[in-house]
Order: C-alpha cells, then sequence, then structure tokens
C-alpha cells in the first residue's frame, strides 16, 4: 500500500499543478479579454505555460526509463520481462 501512496500524491500534486497554470493577475485578465485578440494571446499564454510545464515531467521520465533499462541489461533480460518478472514476485 505504502508503495502506491507516493505516485498518488505525485499524481495529485501534477494534477492540481494544472488549475493555477491558468491564472494570470487580475489586470491582465480583464485587459486581455475584452477584445477578441487578447482572448486569443491569453489562450496562447495558458497553453504555453502547461507545454513548459510538461518538460520537467518528460525529462524525469526519460531518465527513469533509461535507468530502469539500464538495470533490466544487467540483469541480461529486456526491460518488459523484468518488470513483469518484479511484478510477479511482489505479489506473491
Amino acid at each position: 500500500m505504502i508503495r502506491w501512496l507516493v505516485p498518488v500524491v505525485v499524481l495529485v500534486y501534477v494534477l492540481g499543478a494544472v488549475v493555477p497554470a491558468f491564472g494570470q493577475c487580475a489586470m491582465c485578465v480583464t485587459g486581455l479579454t475584452q477584445s477578441e485578440e487578447g482572448q486569443r494571446m491569453a489562450r496562447s499564454y495558458n497553453q504555453a505555460i502547461l507545454f513548459l510545464l510538461a518538460f520537467p515531467y518528460a525529462i524525469a521520465v526519460t531518465f527513469a526509463g533509461l535507468i530502469l533499462h539500464a538495470r533490466a541489461q544487467a540483469r541480461g533480460m529486456t526491460l518488459w520481462d523484468w518488470l513483469i518478472r518484479r511484478r510477479r514476485s511482489a505479489r506473491s
């Protein structure tokens, strides 16, 4: 149970971080939402924030995958075989 707690907490934190990414100061929101061009700019700004938030997670997942792949190769297995074997041994 405890080993699933950390990923769940991280997932809740990441999903919670998406909502504040849409926040802008009150003056910016008021100024930008008055015109159609301003609304397009605000939408683009919000999408850029979300895009920039994704890269640190993508880098972390890439390094985690490389580490798992190296550990599997050190044991002479493919990554998928190693993960399946770990899962089976954890269940029994």
